[in-house]
């Protein structure tokens, strides 16, 4: 149902190959110098590390598509079979034994929710676009600029990202295609950051796969937008959640380090910590503040986060569940649209989820209540909903 090639995993398979090439031959100079020459033993070193990335890529893209894409589209091969079976054995004993209806319409039914599995499993791979999924981006503006300088945070309708700067490592681990930049440009105000400690540095990870951003390089993008949109407020979750940390230094304390040496632009870091439940968006315009992290965003919050869930459809009516439950004033409600996990013998990536789960909210956005909505590979038309409802 796809469109477009299956370009990314194709790109890192003949990155690998030619890494591979590469490698060797700077290898052999490298071993006709003796290993004498320092820049051709670097050199060499450099070519084999990005060559076991771009194999590492081509490892988790395929592992991801036979896990999320083909073992379902086999299922679905079986339960259809099994369905045509039943009619065949329906006609042919003229609908005389009971039941034989139900099961046909039950493998007839699990045979489509595998097939529209397997459609989602290779939306990443195949670079499936919607106005829910992972379409260009666009450039929202400054949309907060509209909103009252009296409304509540917890009034607001606030798009958001999860894993925001997870965006290698192939279909298991990435759960974003956009930039920080791009998800600005789109609408996003909110960010799930995920910092490792190595030393004195924050290091953007997703497990144990650094995304070759750090702390200073989110940080430079939150505070060009804010210099050039004012009007807008920046809202982050920073935690260290599922990082291996290699530094003595207290989380905390790193953080904070971090912040108080942005030179010209300590002052958007200056109210990081401030109690969000009765805040107001005039309070906070060009801040960037916590909403949840490591010590910091201690407001109360109503959270929806069941994130091992293979199955986008139960994963729906977790989202909608929470996004239509009635509100406690000054209270912050985070619903996470997003999961991961083993479905019976197949296994969902972060697209596949997405891929449904997204385009279901984009119809039901109308009925969502005030909250933070952080989602991978978000659609713009689906950002400009949920942003849409602060208006209505």
């Amino acid at each position: 149902r796809f469109a477009q090639p299956l370009a990314p995993a194709g790109m890192a398979f003949w990155k690998a190959v030619g890494g591979t090439l590469e490698t060797a031959s700077r290898g052999l100079v490298a071993g006709v110098q003796l290993g004498l020459n320092e820049d051709s033993n670097r050199a060499c070193k450099e070519a084999a590390e990005r060559t076991a990335k771009a194999a590492a890529t081509v490892g988790m893209d395929a592992g991801g598509f036979v896990a999320s894409a083909a073992a379902p589209a086999v299922q679905g091969i079986g339960h259809g079979a099994a369905a045509a079976g039943c009619a065949v054995a329906d006609v042919v004993t003229f609908g005389r034994v009971p039941g034989l209806c139900k099961v046909r319409d039950d493998q007839a039914a699990r045979a489509g929710r595998r097939f529209d599995q397997a459609e989602a499993g290779a939306a990443r791979v195949a670079q499936a676009r919607t106005p829910a999924f992972n379409d260009t981006p666009i450039d929202a503006g400054p949309w907060m600029s509209s909103l009252p300088h009296s409304r509540q945070v917890s009034d607001l309708f606030l798009p958001g990202t999860h894993d925001s700067v997870a965006r290698i490592g192939g279909d298991f681990v990435e759960c974003q295609s956009w930039t920080i930049t791009d998800q600005l440009r789109s609408g996003i105000r909110c960010f799930d950051l995920r910092f490792r400690m190595v030393g004195d540095a924050f290091c953007g990870h997703h497990g144990s796969f650094y995304q070759e951003i750090n702390f200073g390089g989110v940080a430079d993008q939150f505070e060009a937008f804010l210099n050039g949109y004012p009007s807008e407020v920046i809202f982050v979750s920073i935690t260290g959640n599922g990082c291996a940390h290699a530094s003595e230094c207290d989380f905390q304390d790193l953080l904070q380090s971090k912040i108080l040496h942005r030179g010209n632009n300590t002052h958007m870091w200056e109210m990081f910590s401030v109690h969000l439940g009765s805040a107001t968006v005039g309070q906070l315009r060009s801040r960037i503040v916590a909403y949840h992290g490591e010590c910091w965003g201690a407001q109360p919050i109503d959270r929806q986060d069941d994130w091992e869930l293979g199955d986008a459809g139960a994963k729906w009516e977790k989202v909608l569940c929470h996004a239509t439950q009635e509100r406690s004033p000054s209270t912050l409600y985070v619903n996470n649209l997003t999961s991961t996990g083993a479905d019976g013998m197949t296994y969902s990536t972060p697209a596949a989820i997405a891929y449904q789960v997204n385009s279901k909210a984009l119809g039901a956005v109308s009925r969502f209540r005030p909250g933070i909505y952080l989602m991978d590979y978000p659609g713009t038309a689906l950002v400009s909903g949920v942003v849409g409802r602060n208006f209505q």
